[in-house]
């Protein structure tokens, strides 16, 4: 075998090899989004609501359960958005100076708020919030109010219920109404407009809501059998050339 002939196989060998351990270790996160009640991406909900973010009292304590069913694995939540009722036209503000929002396994489903929280709990906004959206007054309207988390929540649905925690003290006069659902096996709220209130009242009405998350973080990723054996193979080809190369020296 020729130096140059030599040299190129040893040089294909290693890069296909390099390439199938890559291959084999990494596997990225991907970001997708799931609703909830499922299947709520393009149907309007059968009911409508201003909690938690515009209440009449311009305060709210706010819980909202979602069923572990409605999720079909674990997920890195990076984010939650809503959308407007279909009733809702023009431009729509959400201002806040105290907004907070935290995401827990729910530990339980009861009026007193602090016994809903899982030990998981994880305070995901809590920030300024200024945002004004524009409704068309047509069915069906984007999930335009957005929050994006300042800290994942990782959730297990094996685990529970999914319980979103809503405080804020700023929302100002005026209502705006949100895409809700009401009787849903999917979620349930608890909520007060008392802020500072230690329990609430339950409801079965909760917001349609998007979820936007990762893939859980990346695994490793087993190597099919043939693979090292390929490798190895094309290992020995460029040792047979190395050796003919020094026969010829």
């Amino acid at each position: 075998m020729s130096k140059a002939r030599a040299s190129l196989a040893r040089k294909f060998s290693y890069s296909i090899a390099t390439s199938f351990l890559l291959v084999g270790v990494f596997a990225g996160q991907v970001s997708a989004a799931t609703f909830v009640p499922g299947g709520f991406e393009a149907v309007e909900g059968n009911s409508n609501n201003n909690f938690p973010f515009k209440p009449t009292s311009g305060q709210m304590r706010y819980q909202q359960f979602y069923n572990a069913s409605a999720f079909t694995g674990p997920l890195s939540i990076t984010g939650i958005a809503f959308r407007l009722d279909e009733f809702v036209s023009g431009p729509q503000t959400f201002s806040y100076t105290d907004l907070s929002i935290s995401m827990s396994t729910a530990l339980a489903n009861t009026t007193t708020f602090a016994d809903n929280i899982g030990a998981d709990v994880v305070n995901v906004f809590n920030q300024v919030f200024n945002e004004t959206i524009v409704g068309d007054g047509q069915p069906v309207q984007d999930f335009d109010l957005v929050f994006n988390f300042s800290t994942a929540f990782n959730y297990d649905p094996t685990n529970g219920d999914l319980l979103l925690d809503v405080f804020q003290t700023t929302s100002g006069p005026g209502t705006i109404q949100l895409d809700a659902s009401s009787n849903s096996p999917a979620f349930s709220r608890l909520y007060n407009l008392n802020a500072n209130s230690l329990t609430g009242i339950a409801s079965s009405t909760g917001l349609v809501t998007q979820f936007i998350y990762d893939t859980a973080p990346p695994t490793a990723v087993p190597l099919p059998a043939a693979l090292p054996l390929l490798a190895g193979g094309l290992g020995v080809f460029g040792l047979i050339g190395w050796r003919r190369k020094r026969e010829n020296v």
